[in-house]
């Protein structure tokens, strides 16, 4: 009809992609395809007077009878707008972390209401694809933002998070709500730093929560590891083994988890220490031969080539413990010739022990 409104309305209850167009000019274009981030995604400008009309979908008519003409055109939105995702849309941090997430809505009544929430995914959509992003399900209410206003951004701030989980938030005014899309968060906790005895295998690992698989690189002083015989499982694994550990595989280890869906944050490094105890080797005692007076002191000294401290000592004589004997150095008070004999000694700690020569 000329010279008379013709509404067009339009409601979103989840958050989407839409492109509406007259004329075949877009003139509201909702598409949040990867936007950059924290950046608004506004209304699309229309390029002179609304009015030349809808085509008629037969494009084989070429004159005015393909058109229908109006003097006015009128867009109701009924629900509010979100016009940029929340932020992030995906974020992996190490468990204690502290993040902010934010969202905003325009082009509501006034009062507006954003609520926030945990939020579980909503079907089979896969948002590990960075082109696809998932509404999500609101599940448990986390917080509440009432704005006397047309629009707003609200944030939530989630302090020492200890697994992994998604976030979502909603607007809503009084002509309905919608739903935004999840933010999934990964927690990365990592491995303690470890003591081990030579000769054994043993395995480091993180752990990762949340709804996406990240990816794992694992490094030793600085450098990738590569499968081999000494290290099992670095290629994208959350563990890493190393067999047969000795004195070298002593040092900082550290695992870059990287970010599955491939935006905000990229990655967080977990860093352990691996200490190796290496069993005692190259025990010698001094001095030897002694020949020593009746009735005096003499003293001997047990000296370790090689080894992880602290040791035991057990001196022999003879090759026969003798009682007591468990110092080092040992001295043997008012000699007697019952004193004379072979002494030795075993020194031990926890990843083995040997004996000196006679």
């Amino acid at each position: 009809p000329d010279n008379a409104w013709v509404d067009v309305s339009l409601e979103l209850t989840r958050q989407t992609n839409l492109t509406l167009k007259i004329a075949q000019q877009a003139i509201f274009n909702t598409s949040i395809l990867l936007p950059t981030l924290g950046a608004q995604n506004p209304i699309a400008p229309y390029g002179g007077t609304p009015m030349l009309g809808y085509l008629d979908p037969n494009r084989n008519i070429s004159d005015y009878s393909a058109f229908v003409y109006y003097s006015n055109i009128r867009l109701v939105e009924l629900s509010p707008f979100i016009p940029w995702t929340n932020q992030p849309l995906s974020l992996i941090v190490t468990q204690g972390a502290s993040f902010t997430l934010s969202s905003g809505a325009t082009f509501a009544s006034n009062p507006l209401t954003n609520a926030w929430y945990l939020g579980s995914t909503n079907g089979p959509n896969a948002i590990n694809v960075a082109a696809v992003r998932e509404n999500g399900t609101p599940i448990v209410g986390v917080a509440t933002n009432i704005f006397a206003a047309t629009n707003g951004i609200a944030s939530l701030a989630v302090n020492n998070i200890q697994s992994g989980t998604n976030y979502i938030s909603t607007w809503s005014d009084q002509a309905g709500a919608v739903t935004n899309y999840i933010s999934s968060i990964q927690v990365v906790s990592g491995f303690a730093d470890r003591t081990v005895n030579a000769g054994v295998t043993t395995n480091l690992a993180v752990t990762t929560t949340g709804n996406l698989t990240p990816a794992y690189t694992w490094r030793f002083n600085g450098t990738n590891l590569v499968n081999n015989a000494k290290y099992g499982a670095t290629t994208n694994a959350a563990s890493l083994t190393i067999s047969n550990v000795v004195a070298a595989d002593a040092g900082p280890y550290t695992c870059i988890v990287t970010n599955a869906a491939g935006v905000a944050s990229g990655s967080v490094t977990v860093v352990g220490t691996l200490s190796v105890i290496a069993p005692p080797s190259g025990v010698t005692v001094a001095p030897t031969p002694q020949n020593n007076l009746w009735g005096s002191n003499t003293t001997f000294t047990a000296s370790v080539a090689s080894g992880t401290p602290p040791f035991t000592y057990q001196w022999k004589k003879n090759g026969i413990n003798i009682t007591g004997a468990t110092t080092n150095p040992i001295v043997l008070a008012a000699i007697t010739a019952a004193s004379s004999g072979s002494y030795t000694v075993g020194v031990t700690n926890s990843a083995g022990g040997t004996l000196s020569s006679a």
